[in-house]
């Protein structure tokens, strides 16, 4: 699965753990998912690449203005080592981590299989999990 805001680039990735790198640039982030969790007084949606939370070396994508049936849908993906994610958009820090966020209204995000480059580490799942956009 990709969440790309604005369309997903053919240029590389960018692995989780060299996110902070890309800070103030528009990047293609990839990793493990290893959490997923839905904040109710912000209403975002948060998932946790590489490391969990609230490890400072993690990598996290927010999607704001949604609701607790998106980490739903997303929660098995971390069973097993998680699942591949990859999310391209404007790189930015909070408290020292590196995210990308979006809106859950934003129509400019689509879902799509993993690039062929990490076919044989990660599965394609895809279509075993609903996207949320």
């Amino acid at each position: 699965m990709v969440a790309c805001g604005g369309g997903c680039s053919s240029s590389a990735s960018v692995s989780w753990n060299e996110a902070d790198g890309e800070v103030g640039n528009r990047a293609e982030v990839c990793g493990r998912l290893v959490s997923v969790s839905f904040d109710p007084g912000s209403e975002a949606t948060f998932f946790n690449l590489g490391k969990d939370y609230p490890d400072p070396n993690r990598f996290t994508i927010v999607v704001w203005n949604s609701s607790k049936d998106l980490a739903n849908d997303f929660r098995s993906a971390t069973t097993e080592g998680g699942q591949k994610v990859c999310a391209e958009g404007d790189v930015s820090e909070y408290d020292g981590v590196a995210q990308i966020e979006f809106d859950s209204g934003d129509e400019d995000i689509v879902v799509e299989s993993p690039s062929e480059e990490y076919e044989e580490e990660y599965p394609d799942i895809s279509d075993e999990i609903p996207g949320p956009f």
